[in-house]
């Protein structure tokens, strides 16, 4: 069994969608959400899978559909062996960390969340207010300024303090937007209004507090099976009594994640390795990993995805298509120029904050008889297979060693391992990636950076649909699973080798050809 601290999302992490796949698929977390609309009766799941937005957006259907989500993993994670040594969440999701370490059940959990979420929107409703983001000031200067405008305007506070950077402040509306005019002058960076449906954490929700601790007394909490860092004081927790405290003051009081965070990463030696983030979206782990640079976090989501590509029209369709619970963002550029790939890869750990992982994919063909071969068709080939793979691994290499964290996985091909008639120069270009990746791979072992090459057979693609059907067949001939392979089976194996679970693996070639060269 693994142990691995664990955080669970907050509100806004939501997306439509969420679930669907682990709904559709069997196992303890089908199991789980098969439960979820009987807990509740109402049917979540729906406008968890289907929506609409607006629907699943509204606090009473956003709450509970994240704590569901964030649960369905816990239970898949499970089932590999995978349990929390301890747990966080940020505001909602402190709920689903409850499940996590046993101190609520996952039907109560549920249920709670539920009338959490009710009553939070009904006290919104009863009194208007609202909350933003304050960027680039620290939070003893937020309070004194959130209190001295409420001593002139009116009620506001700050809410959550998510980082050393990053503040939120909540409460009436006028008295929010007059303190987010005077942080601009006191030189906060940014003051984004949020689009939320109440003054949340914040002393406008005492009588829905109030109703919610009545409500708690009828839910039965446990002691917690591992500590949970609770939102209202940022200390470990794992006795019934404290929990459900916490859990009782949470609407009023601030959501103290960055003393949370600053307990679970602050102290480098003492500091956990790897961290999960479980629950829809990556926002924890993003806000974490500039700040603690030392550990890893790795979000269960999935991950941000940095897409290049020459043909700007369709990468920008690929990248919108694709964009939702985690971040997808299009680069075009032509990978076989080196300042063009620089500027990429600059711009990449700009906008994500840092490179994990790398997949050189590129590969074109311009197959001919080696006699006749002009030198301008042997070097499209190595310029682009071959030299974008080089361009890319270089310009990320000092990314990934000064994080002493990071995979490179080079797609090559079958071909570079046996050669093929009529295709010297694309056979060069793919055995030549296989022996940069396995040099690459023992120049930066030593700083935690892995590298491996996948050797694919015959996938179906646009590029070998245009082969003649009498060299399909005879290719099918040769391949002992007799079948062609297809995208996913060469991107579960991507999936692996980006895993926590392919760390001892590199300078390796793993050939996905169904048997075809064996």
């Amino acid at each position: 069994m693994i142990q691995l601290p664990m955080l669970f999302p907050g509100q806004g992490s939501q997306t439509v969608g969420m679930t669907a796949d682990l709904a559709q698929a069997s196992g303890p977390a089908a199991d789980f959400l098969g439960t979820v609309n009987d807990s509740l009766d109402a049917d979540l799941l729906t406008i968890m899978h289907e929506g609409p937005a607006e629907v699943l957006t509204e606090t009473r259907n956003a709450q509970p559909a994240i704590v569901a989500h964030s649960v369905a993993i816990v239970k898949a994670l499970e089932a590999r062996g995978i349990k929390p040594s301890l747990v966080a969440g940020h505001s909602v999701g402190e709920f689903a960390a409850a499940v996590a370490a046993g101190a609520l059940t996952p039907a109560d959990g549920l249920k709670v969340v539920r009338r959490r979420g009710e009553l939070m929107f009904a006290a919104g409703q009863e009194i208007p207010g609202t909350m933003a983001a304050v960027l680039g000031l620290k939070g003893e200067q937020v309070t004194e300024i959130c209190a001295r405008v409420t001593a002139e305007t009116g009620v506001v506070v700050l809410a959550n303090h998510n980082s050393a950077a990053q503040v939120v402040i909540s409460g009436e509306v006028d008295a929010v937007a007059a303190a987010g005019q005077a942080l601009k002058e006191a030189g906060a960076r940014r003051v984004l209004p949020l689009n939320v449906s109440g003054a949340f954490h914040s002393p406008l929700l005492e009588d829905a507090a109030t109703r919610f601790k009545e409500f708690l007394k009828d839910i039965p909490v446990r002691d917690a099976q591992v500590p949970l860092v609770a939102n209202v004081t940022a200390t470990a927790v794992t006795e019934a009594g404290t929990l459900a405290t916490g859990f009782g003051r949470q609407l009023t009081a601030p959501v103290r994640w960055h003393e949370t965070m600053e307990a679970l990463c602050a102290a480098e030696k003492e500091a956990p390795a790897v961290v999960l983030e479980v629950g829809p979206g990556k926002v924890l782990a993003n806000m974490a990993k500039r700040a603690y640079p030392h550990v890893k976090f790795i979000s269960v989501a999935g991950y941000d995805l940095a897409l290049v590509a020459r043909s700007e029209g369709p990468l920008r369709e690929l990248a919108g298509e694709l964009d939702g619970p985690v971040k997808v963002r299009a680069y075009p550029g032509d990978i076989a120029d080196w300042e063009t790939v620089e500027g990429i890869v600059t711009r990449v750990n700009e906008d994500f904050g840092r490179v994990y992982g790398l997949v050189n994919n590129a590969g074109v063909t311009q197959d001919g008889l080696f006699v006749r071969m002009s030198p301008e068709a042997w070097g499209k080939p190595i310029d682009i297979n071959l030299n974008g793979t080089f361009h890319f691994t270089r310009a990320v290499a000092p990314l990934m060693m000064r994080q002493r964290d990071g995979r490179i996985i080079n797609i090559s091909s079958v071909i570079g391992v046996t050669g093929n008639a009529g295709q010297a120069n694309y056979a060069a270009s793919k055995a030549g990636i296989i022996a940069l990746t396995k040099s690459v791979a023992k120049e930066l072992g030593g700083r935690g950076v892995t590298a491996n090459a996948i050797a694919p057979g015959f996938i179906t693609t646009d590029m070998t649909e245009d082969l003649p059907q009498k060299v399909r067949t005879e290719m099918l001939s040769r391949i002992p699973l007799k079948r062609f392979g297809e995208g996913k089976d060469v991107a579960g194996v991507v999936k692996f080798l980006l895993s926590t679970e392919a760390s001892y693996i590199t300078a390796q070639t793993l050939v996905v050809d169904g048997g075809m060269i064996a």
